[in-house]
């Protein structure tokens, strides 16, 4: 029996789907319940093998990059990593033991202060819609996802293609969530693996961590996301000089603005300074209550930001560590990397520091003192002080937010 037809004969999820505005605790387990079913029913539709080791100790499958066979396959399934492989080779696996991680994040997740008053309340603009998802509208956001890891239950998105084409299950279980704005126990647990940035490998500022989460729970962000984004743009809300995780690519935008400047200076003989800045940590660094009041500012409305809310409520996660998983952390702070929703929330906590910037700079029609992808900034001046004038701003302004720079990443580049 294919997840359709499990849906559509199964009473309490229809009866769950039309009392779901009031969704009690006692509804929610149920709700939880079925969720747990529905692995085992997938498996057996697309014959799961067993779990292998869980205990973060099963050594990681490798992919023969000089194999063309084996590329053509995985490039069928995740292009991403099939060019990531051929290019850059397998990815280092993080032997740190697992005390070293905990210890480390331990910190990371705790909760961090911030100023609401930084955040300004907008006015006027309609909010997020929060009409049950059609099942068109699920189907086009999962036929949009490569293939990626799986979280803990291992259903992947070419498992839910094969057992419900159409999305007309799927789209009953996320309506459940949309309409309750509540989120099932099973998607606020997750599996965090290290991937290496660059430097000391035995140095745990160095490892980048990605969340597995429950697919289920990415295709509700997903779908979030895509509204949410819809919602950004045609509402004007992040400043013009953001450029991060929305539909088109910003960095040639960019990198067209920069190339213009050098190329005026060179002409006309002005000067140009440019600073590029990283903050520290950046991602994980972003309070969960300031996302709360970054969506309620900007208009979302209140329904949407309860599910947002809900969504970061009594999360936590276990690390694949050199020596196995380590204990469950509960996460305070910080986005999860990986998800869809999670680069445009930091972009709504971040647009008060960019607007600063903006709003501090000299006047100009044509001239931006900040280009912005996401945490990586760039801030312009037409000379040496007015670029550190700009500069000066950054400490205090992150600090409302709850964030920080990172000192030794930055770089200058002067132009005469």
């Amino acid at each position: 029996m294919t997840l359709s037809h499990w849906t559509t004969s199964s009473p309490p999820l229809n009866d769950l789907l039309t009392s779901a505005a009031t969704l009690s605790d006692s509804r929610l387990s149920e709700f939880e319940a079925l969720l747990d079913e529905i692995p085992a029913r997938i498996g057996e539709v697309v014959n799961l093998p067993p779990p292998r080791d869980d205990t973060g100790n099963s050594q990681p499958t490798t992919t023969d990059a000089g194999d063309h066979r084996t590329i053509q396959r995985l490039y069928k399934r995740n292009r991403r990593r099939a060019i990531r492989l051929i290019t850059e080779g397998e990815g280092t696996r993080c032997h740190l033991e697992g005390s070293t991680i905990t210890n480390h994040f331990q910190g990371v997740f705790s909760p961090s202060e911030y100023d609401p008053s930084i955040f300004s309340q907008a006015a006027g603009r309609s909010t997020v819609p929060m009409d049950p998802f059609s099942p068109d509208e699920v189907k086009a956001r999962l036929f949009k996802f490569e293939n990626s890891a799986p979280g803990p239950d291992r259903i992947s998105y070419t498992h839910l293609k094969e057992v419900d084409p159409s999305c007309t299950a799927i789209a009953k279980v996320l309506n459940v969530c949309l309409r309750a704005k509540r989120n099932p126990c099973q998607w606020k647990t997750s599996r965090t693996i290290l991937i290496h940035k660059k430097g000391d490998l035995d140095d745990i500022s160095n490892w980048r961590p990605i969340s597995l989460c429950a697919t289920l729970y990415k295709l509700l962000t997903g779908c979030l996301a895509s509204r949410l984004t819809t919602w950004l743009s045609s509402e004007g809300v992040l400043s013009d000089a953001q450029k991060g995780f929305l539909p088109f690519d910003g960095t040639f935008e960019h990198h067209f603005l920069v190339s213009r400047e050098i190329r005026r200076t060179k002409t006309s003989g002005e000067e140009l300074c440019m600073a590029q800045i990283d903050l520290a940590n950046a991602f994980g660094s972003v309070p969960h209550a300031a996302i709360d009041t970054a969506l309620l500012t900007a208009g979302v409305g209140e329904d949407f930001t309860h599910l947002i809310h809900d969504l970061y409520s009594g999360t936590s996660t276990e690390f694949i560590a050199g020596d196995g998983l380590t204990d469950r952390l509960e996460v305070r702070n910080g986005v999860r990397q990986g998800c869809s929703l999670s680069g445009l929330l930091f972009n709504l906590v971040i647009d008060p520091l960019v607007r600063g910037i903006q709003e501090a700079a000299p006047p100009s029609e044509d001239f931006f003192s900040v280009l912005a992808f996401a945490d990586d900034l760039l801030v312009l001046g037409k000379s040496p002080d007015e670029l550190q004038s700009l500069l000066d701003l950054l400490p205090s302004l992150s600090r409302r937010l709850g964030l920080s720079i990172n000192p030794p990443y930055q770089q200058f580049t002067y132009c005469s």
